[in-house]
């Protein structure tokens, strides 16, 4: 069984809500459809590598119970900041 360490976090879970605008574009805006408990860890020694520099992605492992909620194109926000999920 994995431990999670305890779920001692508040975070977003915002779906995508994609409509048309006034001329025809597609717009997305994110509702914020649930908040749930969660444990988040940053992700220590993250780098990526863009036209030669390297640089922090900022990358935190969230865990969290179960849901119906969440899915793929959904993104997290917490302590302020927006996450996407990979």
């Amino acid at each position: 069984m994995l431990s999670a360490g305890k779920l001692n976090e508040r975070v977003a879970i915002l779906v995508p809500m994609t409509v048309q605008g006034q001329f025809g574009e597609q717009v997305t805006t994110w509702k914020n459809e649930r908040t749930v408990w969660a444990n988040v860890v940053f992700q220590r020694g993250v780098h990526a590598l863009n036209a030669g520099e390297s640089w922090l992605t900022g990358s935190v492992t969230v865990t969290m119970r179960d849901n119906r909620v969440i899915h793929d194109r959904c993104r997290l926000l917490w302590d302020g900041k927006t996450y996407m999920i990979e």
